[in-house]
């Protein structure tokens, strides 16, 4: 009778340890139509990141062509559009750092399209905004005190840090 219980335990706590078993590892491993999907997604959210990048891109280098155009003269509204097109900018290239740091885009955009517009900004682009920021309100007498400071720019740096990782 005993031997007959014990069976009967080992039978039911075989049939629950198999179905847990069975629902971790389907909760941890995706199919091959589920990892399909997954890369479309974060393929398309990169895409998505990649146009809105080069939206405000576009936007901020016509307002430096506009200001190096009339740069005897400049006025408060270059200055104006110049610090908001690029704000909005790296703004955009904050949230493009974001998801790269939590793996929501494509590794290979990541490294072939993303990386070269990071080091760009950090090494060329954060500069020189800042140096024709300060040039601009020096010439209109302007208020104006702000300078490149890493903190502003955390999630930038960060990604340009582990480049080469």
């Amino acid at each position: 009778m005993e031997t007959e219980l014990l069976k009967t335990i080992l039978l039911i706590a075989t049939h629950i340890l198999v179905f847990i078993g069975g629902f971790l590892s389907r909760k941890f491993t995706l199919t091959k139509k589920e990892k399909i999907d997954h890369s479309a997604k974060l393929q398309e959210t990169s895409n998505k990141l990649n146009d809105a990048l080069n939206n405000k891109y576009q936007i901020f280098t016509l307002a430096l062509n506009n200001y190096i155009n009339i740069n005897k003269n400049p006025d408060g509204n270059d200055f104006y559009k110049i610090a908001t097109t690029g704000d909005s900018y790296f703004e955009q290239i904050r949230s493009i750092c974001d998801s790269v740091l939590s793996e929501n885009v494509d590794k290979n955009t990541v490294k072939n399209t993303f990386i070269p517009k990071i080091v760009e900004t950090i090494e060329k682009i954060l500069p020189k905004y800042y140096e024709t920021l300060q040039e601009i309100a020096k010439k209109q007498s302007l208020n104006f005190d702000g300078k490149l400071e890493e903190k502003k720019y955390k999630s930038i740096y960060e990604v340009y840090r582990s480049r080469n990782k």
